[in-house]
């Protein structure tokens, strides 16, 4: 055991138990010291500095038990920090059959995304749950679903050049945004603006929102994991379905997959 001279550390501080628990400097900041006067208590103490690492060691014999999502929320770091604890060690992870018994037992998932798993691109969830697209492939593949195809968006504009003289010089805006946005960004009249798309033979700008790209889901998974996607509210999720004459619930379980 390390022996701690006593006399140089001198009175308590209310910190002393976040020594190491977190970095010299953010301590400080918590504190409102200097990160030495930190560091000079914390090595009068014979306490290591913080790392990631020393966070994850007192729940590592989590591992093979629990899932590296739920040794992260525990310890206060990221699942990526976690799994590279774990390989360094070739500690094997939490047995997937265990793991999926625990998102699905019957219905509804404990993961909510997996409702969307084989409809929408992998990196598409992964961006909306702030997951690795890497483990949300994994889980699709071991329940056995097939990749999704790319989600409908807005056609591609029709690529021009811009010309040069009086006035021009803004083709390549054309059909990328609208005509009073185009007007405002490059000083030229609307009707200007107007005439000369007219006159190259180019579409008018359309704006599909997000909510749009996935009305094809409507009935088929949950709004909430819909409004989640498309990062909208619920509300504007059921308004739309309710334009479009689709009110019905989505089904609770369909061809394996755990749905709400």
């Amino acid at each position: 055991m390390k022996r701690v001279n006593w006399i140089a550390v001198g009175i308590a501080r209310w910190y002393d138990c976040k020594l190491g628990r977190m970095t010299d400097r953010a301590l400080a900041n918590l504190v409102g010291t200097t990160e030495q006067s930190i560091r000079r208590r914390r090595v009068l103490f014979k306490i290591e500095a913080y790392s990631v690492d020393l966070a994850i060691e007192p729940f590592a014999h989590l591992f093979g038990i629990k899932s590296d999502q739920f040794i992260a929320d525990q310890c206060g770091v990221s699942v990526p920090s976690v799994r590279a604890y774990r390989k360094a060690r070739g500690i094997a992870r939490k047995p997937r059959a265990a793991e999926l018994a625990e998102l699905c037992p019957i219905a509804p998932p404990a993961r909510p995304y997996q409702a969307a798993l084989g409809l929408v691109p992998d990196h598409e969830i992964a961006t909306a749950w702030g997951l690795d697209v890497e483990d949300v492939e994994q889980v699709r593949v071991e329940l056995g679903l097939p990749t999704a195809p790319p989600l409908p968006g807005a056609p591609e504009p029709v690529a021009i050049e811009d010309f040069h003289g009086p006035g021009l010089g803004y083709e390549s805006l054309l059909g990328t945004m609208s005509t009073a946005k185009i007007s405002r960004v490059v000083g030229v009249p609307e009707a200007f603006i107007e005439a000369r798309r007219q006159f190259l033979g180019i579409d008018p700008y359309q704006r599909v929102s997000r909510a749009e790209r996935f009305v094809h889901l409507f009935g088929v998974i949950p709004n909430n994991v819909i409004s989640k996607l498309a990062g909208v509210s619920g509300a504007r999720i059921r308004m739309l379905r309710k334009a479009r004459g689709n009110q019905g619930p989505a089904p609770l379980l369909e061809e394996g997959r755990c749905v709400e």
